[in-house]
């Protein structure tokens, strides 16, 4: 049987934050539900951080793929504004 799983990826931060050259950010991500099941969609969340914190910021040029579709596909991109 095909596993197809269908993940939204939405990204959950806007606004701008000007940063400095020794400000260094890293991807945090959260998954709804937890645990994806054969046939299901799911949602997963995609922010900032720094120092463990997240940070309200845009995170331009964010490329998504799947190495093997027929166990993920990505139905959908998009931002919190929209």
């Amino acid at each position: 049987m095909k596993v197809i799983i269908g993940i939204v990826l939405l990204l959950i931060i806007s606004g701008t934050v000007s940063a400095n050259g020794q400000t260094s950010f890293e991807f945090g991500h959260v998954a709804h539900p937890q645990k994806l099941l054969e046939n299901t969609q799911g949602i997963i969340y995609i922010y900032a951080t720094n120092d463990g914190k997240t940070t309200p910021i845009t995170i331009d040029g964010l490329k998504v793929s799947s190495s093997d579709t027929s166990i993920v596909e990505i139905i959908k991109v998009s931002n919190d504004d929209e």
